[in-house]
């Protein structure tokens, strides 16, 4: 699928066949086989990348930032669809690409499979903000040990050089990182999530002390506490007192949360108050609340087959993915949590808008259709999305013919590059990219790309 490794090693015995010394010395050379074609990839990464110069004028991109090694911001989304990888992973893998230009040292070390990914991008990391004579200073001074030491070491042999050539640097490192403070949210899927918070250490430690202030003081029942018979949606009941602190400190960011959400002067989204959005299916949503669905006559011979009229669909976490019914029927009936209903099997048809405003009603129905950004493999949940005129207003109808949504990212993509996209009457849509690549994403199947030639 991604390409042949043959070459790369000779043929080995069966695992079975060896000794464990013998077991050990096949699993190093596997492993140095592999940083061998990590930087081959990386080589071909940044031999890309670099023939997709980024814009003389910033803006005419709309660019969000700006690429010191001269390279479009657009330039790692071709290479996430074709290793079906998300954003921020393809980003990463560019910048690691990018950063090995400059080390000539760590990128020959990676090459002979002395050094992994994850060293070499810890090598970039504690460099970045080195000027090339002291990045390479410090890759002369850690280097050559640098094989010998485990992932905490060679970030403090790292840490201690740097302080240590260049210590205006380091000062000056504070403050890149205070401007550079971010937050993002990952989904497995599954039910579980996380929210990650970077910036500051000093920041987050408060933050922290914070949360760990909250979790140790007693609190009545109620969201987050462990008493007989409260428990959080879609949380295990737990016997009093048995919770541990970790999952106290999450619960006491619920609470926190739960506290600012109750107040009522937040700013609205476009779908009602902050919180969860959940989409659901009307007939699913009258099942849920005991009430006798109704059958359309005539299904959307639109849409494909995968949902059939009154065929069970169940309720998904926007941005996440479907939930079982107990814990849907929990969260519509708990605080800070909006529902985007649509009928999958509703026959729409063309209402062209006059105005560029997408209304209310068409957008359920196309976050129905679209429950996530509409490039290859972005998981951005539609309500956080724009709603993209593929061919431009007033040229274009502001009509389900014509909109998918975009995240901002991807609409600016679509806008400022030569990828182009193609909305079918089923709702999958083709994408063409600049390379001449065309990638399929079909929105009932979690947003896969099936890429062809």
């Amino acid at each position: 699928m991604f390409g042949s490794l043959e070459g790369l090693a000779p043929a080995a015995p069966c695992p079975t066949a060896l000794r464990s010394d013998e077991l050990l010395t096949a699993i190093t050379a596997a492993q140095q086989t592999i940083n061998q074609a990590t930087a081959r990839q990386l080589a071909c990464v940044a031999e890309f990348a670099h023939r997709q110069p980024a814009p003389e004028d910033p803006a005419v991109g709309g660019a969000e930032r700006t690429n010191p090694d001269g390279v479009s911001e657009f330039a790692a989304t071709e290479i996430g669809c074709a290793l079906r990888i998300s954003r921020r992973a393809a980003d990463r893998l560019l910048d690691t690409a990018l950063a090995l230009h400059r080390l000539p040292a760590t990128s020959a070390a990676l090459a002979a499979g002395d050094l992994d990914l994850p060293r070499v991008r810890l090598v970039c990391a504690e460099t970045a903000h080195l000027d090339d004579a002291h990045a390479a200073a410090v890759e002369t001074r850690v280097l050559p040990r640098a094989p010998q030491l485990v992932y905490s070491q060679l970030r403090r042999a790292l840490r201690r050089a740097a302080l240590t050539l260049a210590p205006a640097a380091e000062t000056q490192r504070q403050t890149d990182i205070a401007a550079q403070r971010t937050t993002w949210v990952d989904h497995d899927g599954d039910g579980r999530s996380r929210y990650t918070a970077e910036g500051p250490t000093h920041h987050i430690l408060r933050i922290a002390a914070a949360v760990d202030a909250v979790a140790r003081t007693p609190a009545p029942a109620g969201p987050g506490t462990t008493q007989p018979g409260t428990t959080q949606p879609g949380t295990s009941p737990q016997p009093p007192g048995r919770a541990t602190l970790a999952q106290r400190r999450f619960d006491a960011l619920a609470t926190i949360a739960d506290t600012i959400l109750d107040d009522p002067t937040l700013p609205r989204t476009r779908y009602g108050p902050p919180g969860i959005v959940l989409l659901a299916d009307v007939a699913t949503l009258a099942r849920l609340h005991g009430e006798e669905p109704t059958t359309p006559d005539q299904p959307d011979e639109h849409r494909p087959d995968e949902h059939r009229p009154g065929e069970h669909r169940p309720v998904e976490v926007a941005g996440d993915g479907p939930i079982p019914d107990s814990l849907a029927t929990e969260l519509l009936a708990a605080a800070h949590t909006t529902v985007i209903p649509y009928d999958p099997s509703y026959r729409w048809t063309c209402e062209h808008t006059p105005g560029y405003r997408v209304s209310d009603r068409l957008a359920r129905h196309l976050a129905g259709l679209h429950p996530r950004c509409a490039f290859p493999g972005c998981a951005t949940p539609a309500h956080r999305c724009d709603w993209d005129h593929l061919i431009p207003w007033p040229d274009g109808p502001t009509c389900a013919c014509n909109l998918i949504p975009l995240c901002r990212y991807h609409h600016r993509l679509k806008t400022h590059t030569r990828w182009r996209a193609v909305l079918h009457p089923d709702r999958h849509i083709t994408w063409t990219s600049p390379t001449g690549r065309h990638y399929t994403v079909h929105p009932d199947e979690d947003n896969d790309a099936h890429p062809t030639s």
